[in-house]
C-alpha cells in the first residue's frame, strides 16, 4: 500500500484555512494589539508629562510662598506704625539688648553682629545673642524684646536646660534681625559696628 505524496497532505481547503489564520495573525497584530501597545507607550509619555508638571506646580507654589513671606516682612513695618533706626546706631542697640536682659533676670553673654544685608526699603542687620537664665526668665525676656523692639525679629532660637525649672539656668542662643532704614551708607555703618560685644 502506498502512502499518499506530500502534495496530497495540504488540499487547497487547508491551504485556504492556513491561510486565513496567518491574515487573521496579521490583522490581530497590527489591529488589536499593536494598537493597545501604543496606547500604552502614550499613556507612559502622557503619565510622564504629567509627573513633570506636578513638579513644576510644586516649585511654583514654593516659589509664591517665598514671595509672599517677602510682602509680609515688607507689611510688617509698612502697616505699623515703626520707626526704623539707622544702623550707624548699632553699638546703642547692641547695648540696650543686654541691660533688658538684665531687667529680666536672665545674662546676656555674647552679641554678635554679622554682615548687613541691604534691601530697597531697608537694611536688615544679623544680630546673635547668647547667655542664660532660668527658662521662665528666657521667655519674658523674649516677650519684652518683642515689645520694646518691634523692629527686631527672631529668626532662630536655641535653649539647652531644664525647662521645667523655676531656678536652674538654661544656656540659649538666639538669631536676630535689626530692620533698620535703608540710606546710602547704611550698610557701611552697620559693618563699621559690627563688633562682638560680650557683656
Amino acid at each position: 500500500m502506498s502512502r499518499p505524496g506530500i502534495h496530497r497532505l495540504f488540499t487547497p481547503v487547508d491551504l485556504i484555512g492556513i491561510g486565513g489564520i496567518v491574515l487573521i495573525a496579521v490583522v490581530a497584530h497590527f489591529g488589536g494589539f499593536e494598537p493597545v501597545r501604543r496606547a500604552r507607550a502614550e499613556n507612559a509619555m502622557q503619565q510622564e508629562s504629567l509627573t513633570a508638571l506636578n513638579e513644576a506646580k510644586g516649585a511654583n507654589a514654593a516659589a509664591l510662598r517665598d514671595v509672599k513671606a517677602r510682602l509680609d516682612e515688607l507689611g510688617r513695618f509698612e502697616g505699623r506704625s515703626v520707626r526704623l533706626e539707622h544702623a550707624s546706631k548699632l553699638n546703642q542697640r547692641m547695648a540696650a539688648i543686654p541691660e533688658l536682659a538684665d531687667r529680666c533676670a536672665i545674662r546676656v553673654r555674647e552679641v554678635v553682629p554679622k554682615a548687613a544685608q541691604p534691601a530697597k526699603r531697608f537694611v536688615r542687620v544679623p544680630i546673635t545673642i547668647a547667655g542664660e537664665g532660668p527658662a521662665a526668665r528666657i521667655s519674658v525676656f523674649l516677650s519684652q524684646l518683642h515689645l520694646e523692639f518691634p523692629d527686631m525679629e527672631v529668626v532662630s532660637f536655641s535653649i539647652a536646660g531644664r525647662a521645667d525649672s523655676p531656678t536652674e539656668a538654661a544656656f540659649f542662643t538666639f538669631d536676630l534681625l535689626w530692620y533698620t532704614s535703608a540710606g546710602p551708607d547704611a550698610s557701611t555703618a552697620a559693618a563699621a559696628g559690627s563688633k562682638p560685644s560680650r557683656p
